[in-house]
């Protein structure tokens, strides 16, 4: 009499000397699952990435990755900054803001100002209206034309001019102020104080009055196209106009290798020797709510974030650049 064939069947058999038997040893398991399973596996992870690049999910605060990224960015941070509104010290003499990259997904040459060079400018202007600035340099070139479409206008300013034309926005919208800090606030500023002047040499500059007719001036330098460019241009300028106090604003990621240029410049070049400089980094208070920049869902909120990851790493490869193989910090 047969014997039905029973669930057991199919389970690995032993031999006497307690080893598997030969056609269990060799069984591959994967040859039993369908290639559908995979198929639909791999179609499923596609559609599901798709899904939440195209519909990031909302948040009016920072996501998990979010928040992760940022602190990557504050480790290289410098801490030793300067920033109080309330401290007795004499105003800096000039404060260089850093350019970054412009946002390209604009054709309007008022809104080139990517998030990150907005907050750089912010800082900036924020103790300039303070006094705690008495002038402003933007340091940053023309980036690389993009490739134009046909009857498509496209125009390319500097990172310089971008800041410029976005902090005197600010100045000419900004608030009074009443109280404590009445006597010393310079803003708001209309637009039509500022004069050019003249120069030769590539660099444009203005001067204008504030709102208790003191004058001051902001200069535009649009040669450089590394930090490098922008410690060595800014700090020759400072010097012809007799500066001897500044505070660099630039984001947190790139306030270490900024800070470690600088003083190397200082340091190295000839024309600089004696001058006595004062270096600080202006803090970024903001840059810890960045996120109200950004709009609370959207791929343009992922996008930023990706930009903020590849920023990281990208700037840990230009320290070792810059210390490595050119030493310049």
């Amino acid at each position: 009499m047969s014997r039905s064939k029973s669930t057991f069947d199919g389970l690995p058999k032993l031999t006497k000397d307690g080893k598997l038997q030969k056609s269990i040893e060799n069984r591959n398991p994967h040859e039993e699952m369908p290639f559908a399973y995979f198929a639909a596996l791999l179609i499923f992870c596609a559609v599901s990435i798709d899904w939440v690049v195209k519909h990031p999910p909302s948040a009016s605060e920072f996501l998990p990755l979010e928040r992760f990224v940022q602190r990557q960015h504050w480790i290289l941070a410098d801490f030793d900054t300067e920033y109080s509104m309330n401290d007795e010290k004499t105003a800096f003499d000039v404060a260089v803001v850093l350019g970054y990259r412009l946002n390209e997904r604009t054709k309007a040459v008022d809104d080139r100002c990517s998030y990150r060079l907005k907050s750089r400018v912010e800082h900036a202007i924020e103790r300039f209206c303070y006094r705690k600035v008495e002038n402003v340099m933007f340091s940053g070139a023309s980036p690389s034309p993009r490739k134009k479409k046909k009857n498509e206008e496209d125009v390319v300013i500097s990172e310089a001019e971008a800041m410029f034309k976005y902090a005197v926005e600010i100045i000419a919208k900004a608030p009074k102020v009443r109280g404590r800090h009445e006597e010393t606030y310079r803003c708001p500023i209309e637009r039509e104080t500022f004069v050019p002047l003249e120069r030769g040499d590539g660099f444009r500059s203005y001067v204008g009055r504030d709102s208790k007719n003191v004058s001051f001036k902001w200069v535009l330098e649009e040669n450089s196209y590394s930090t490098r460019d922008n410690a060595e241009k800014s700090l020759l300028l400072a010097k012809e106009h007799g500066w001897k106090s500044i505070v660099v604003s630039t984001s947190h990621f790139h306030q270490f290798r900024a800070k470690r240029v600088f003083k190397k410049v200082i340091s190295n070049e000839k024309e600089l020797k004696g001058a006595n400089i004062e270096l600080k980094m202006l803090k970024q208070t903001r840059e810890a709510e960045l996120m109200r920049y950004l709009p609370k869902d959207g791929s343009e909120r992922t996008t930023e974030f990706f930009i903020a990851e590849f920023e990281f790493f990208r700037e840990l490869l230009a320290i070792a650049y810059y210390k490595l193989i050119r030493n310049w910090i």
